[in-house]
Formats: C-alpha cells, sequence, structure tokens
C-alpha cells in the first residue's frame, strides 16, 4: 500500500462562498415595514450574518455549513467494516454537508501513513440521499486486503466534496427597477451557467447587458422602455431560507429598536395614564425565530436529523 504524503486526515477545511443569505440591497427591497433609510449597509450586513448563524442553528446544520454551498476537503468518516448502524449500508460515507453534489476523493487509511485512493471517475455519489461510495477500483496500486503493522482498529476514510443545490429558472418575468436594473426574484446565480435575456420572446445578445450574479440582476445597454423581460438563469440559495432570514432580520431590527428606545424587556402597557411595565424576565431576542420563520426552516431542519 502506497504511503501518504498528505496533511493529517483529521484537518478539515470548508470552502465557502457567502456569509450572508441576504445582501443588504435586496433585504431594504422586500417591504419588511421597517424604515431602513438610516442604516448603512455595512449595519444590514452585521445583522444579516447574524440571521445567517440563526438560520444554521435552527435547523441544527453543522459547524461551517452554507445554504450557498460550497466544497469540503478531508472531512474524516469511519470506514464501515461490518454492519452496525441502521439504515447505513457497508462501503457508504454519509457527508456532513448535503446536498452532496460530487466527490472527488476518497481516501481509506489502514495506518496513519498507509492508504488506499479513488478517484471521482471511481465514486458513485447519490445526490438524493446524500452518500459517497467507490464502485471502482483504487487509483493506488497497494491492497486493500494487505495487513500492515500497527493496523488501526477501524479504517479511516476521508472524502473531498461539494455540496449545496443548482436551482434553473427559465423565462422568469424580470421586474424593471431604478438605474434601468432588471431584478429577477432569486439572488446568487450561478457563475458558470448560461443566462439567458430574453426582450419580448427574442433573445438579447449577451454582449447586451451585464449581469450582477449575486444580486440576480441584468442591466440592458438600452434601458428598457416598457418592454417585457424575461430571464434564464441557475441559483443556489432554497427560496425558504431567504424568506426565514429577512423575518429574522426584520426581527433583530426591531429588537435593536426598542433596546435604542430604553423600552428593553417591556411586557405591557396601560393607554390611558399611560403606565409602562416592564419584566426582569424578558430580554433582549428572547425568541430570535419566530414561529412563521420556523415555517420555513422545518423541510431544511429535517434534512439534518432524518437522515443519519
Amino acid at each position: 500500500m502506497e504511503e501518504g504524503l498528505g496533511s493529517c486526515p483529521a484537518l478539515l477545511h470548508f470552502y465557502l462562498e457567502h456569509a450572508v443569505y441576504l445582501t443588504p440591497t435586496r433585504f431594504r427591497s422586500m417591504n419588511t415595514g421597517l424604515d431602513l433609510s438610516a442604516q448603512s449597509d455595512a449595519d444590514l450586513q452585521s445583522i444579516l450574518f447574524n440571521a445567517a448563524t440563526l438560520v444554521n442553528s435552527a435547523v441544527h446544520a453543522p459547524a461551517g455549513f452554507s445554504f450557498l454551498g460550497g466544497s469540503v476537503t478531508g472531512e474524516t468518516h469511519q470506514w464501515k467494516v461490518t454492519s452496525r448502524a441502521p439504515k447505513q449500508t457497508d462501503g457508504r460515507l454519509w457527508p456532513y454537508m448535503r446536498p452532496v453534489k460530487s466527490a472527488s476523493l476518497v481516501r481509506i487509511y489502514v495506518t496513519k501513513n498507509q492508504y488506499i485512493d479513488f478517484d471521482a471517475n471511481n465514486l458513485f455519489v447519490q445526490t438524493d440521499l446524500s452518500y459517497v461510495e467507490p464502485v471502482g477500483g483504487p487509483t493506488t496500486t497497494g491492497l486493500f486486503t494487505a495487513i500492515p503493522p500497527f493496523l488501526l482498529t477501524s479504517p479511516e476514510a476521508v472524502i473531498d466534496y461539494d455540496y449545496g443545490w443548482n436551482f434553473s429558472i427559465i423565462d422568469e418575468v424580470l421586474t424593471s427597477v431604478s438605474g434601468g436594473i432588471l431584478q429577477a426574484n432569486h439572488q446568487y446565480w450561478y457563475t458558470d451557467e448560461d443566462v439567458v435575456l430574453k426582450k419580448d420572446n427574442v433573445v438579447v445578445d449577451p454582449g447586451d447587458y451585464t449581469v450582477d450574479y449575486d444580486e440576480g440582476w441584468i442591466t440592458p445597454t438600452t434601458p428598457p422602455a416598457g418592454e417585457v423581460y424575461k430571464g434564464s438563469y441557475h441559483y443556489k440559495l432554497p427560496p425558504g431560507i431567504a424568506a426565514a432570514s429577512s423575518l429574522i432580520a426584520t426581527d433583530m431590527l426591531g429588537q435593536s429598536a426598542i433596546a435604542a428606545s430604553g423600552m428593553l424587556g417591556l411586557s405591557g402597557i396601560k393607554v390611558e395614564e399611560v403606565e409602562l411595565r416592564q419584566s426582569a424576565k424578558i430580554n433582549f431576542m428572547v425568541q430570535p425565530v419566530n414561529a412563521a420563520a420556523r415555517v420555513y426552516l422545518g423541510p431544511y431542519a429535517a434534512m439534518f436529523t432524518s437522515m443519519r
């Protein structure tokens, strides 16, 4: 079996695409009922980052996870030799980040420095169930049946993979906003997927418009003047996550305004004679994820709790 020259298999790296699930610009356009005119983009960015953190916490996502997808290298799993856990078949790896899109490497260690490798050509990726299984011979020349000295009690598998969603939209009617910009319903488009713009059902030359992939904007060279524009694109973020982030951020900003006005902990108001009651048991952000946001997040919480 060949010697391992890489880093320690326990070392895990995450490569995430974004830290927030809504941009400040898109949040401003969502008509939350709050006056955001006094809020800078930097302030909103901070709030939206905290909202994204709460979204991940509410669905019990693993550390480092992003609903915008990403890449993971060096994630370590036990390589199962015998069936002891229900619903898990020998030879399958169940990555922590889901849904799995592709896998580039599975490395199985039987000693500290001895391993065999399976590359992408010899890996089966089940995207719906999010597992990876070697299905061909390893790229290394060592025999997996070899028994070297100081054998690990249980072989250890290391996996490199990409995860996330890829949603596609065809001929969505775009909304004209200020500055000659056409806005789509979704943000965070894939930069390596085709974007097609149609003007009155005629395809527009790509040289006649620019694309803001994060904002979900298309800006034609000639400003819109009543024509019907349609866009086709691929995007990353599940719509429910964007909606939940907006609700959570709105609650955060509302609580912040209450705190700024000195009414933190307010438990009641008497209209006549203006009586305010304050409770020591009510503090800032008592319930950070409201019921409406939890409705959007429910399916994703199930994703992380039902597949293990």
